[in-house]
């Protein structure tokens, strides 16, 4: 039990600045809850939609993880996190989970959100702007080819995912 509070000591401790902090909270949140997600999915029957997504998450959580308190190398881990959430995995989401149908496109603003509190300075910049690049074309693509959207069941699944 001693080890486990000087582990958490040690990921908040008074000298990191508050961003990493709070990237310290997510990525153990995002560590400890994915394989939760794995387990649900396979008791539900969906873990053929979802394991590969989940396991990707997982590997870019754990590295973030590394990156930032083991080599102690936090900036490059709190750019790598963000880009890829913010441009590969909720995009991915997004026409997998129903489009603009569903809460997706309030997903995609929160991930944008977190660029703000978790990246600074120039990465900040670029990686907000390529949100706004992305997600634009990412709009204008369900737009053009509706069916590219994996449609939610109904409406309350649409609620269910929010």
């Amino acid at each position: 039990m001693n080890k486990i509070i000087r582990a958490f000591k040690y990921l908040f401790r008074e000298e990191l600045e508050i961003q990493y902090r709070i990237m310290n909270i997510i990525l153990l949140v995002g560590i400890i809850s994915n394989p939760i997600s794995i387990i649900f999915d396979a008791y539900l029957g969906t873990l053929s939609d979802s394991l590969i997504p989940l396991v990707c998450i997982f590997l870019l959580f754990a590295i973030s993880f590394y990156l930032s308190n083991v080599k102690n190398k936090p900036n490059i881990a709190v750019i790598i996190l963000t880009a890829v959430c913010t441009d590969i995995i909720v995009p991915f989401l997004y026409f997998k989970d129903g489009g603009r149908y569903s809460s997706m496109p309030l997903w995609m603003a929160l991930a944008s959100i977190f660029v703000w509190f978790l990246v600074k300075g120039w990465a900040c910049y670029v990686i907000f702007a390529s949100n706004i690049i992305v997600y634009t074309a990412v709009f204008l693509y369900e737009q053009r080819f509706p069916n590219s959207v994996i449609r939610l069941a109904d409406e309350q699944a649409e609620f269910s995912l929010s």
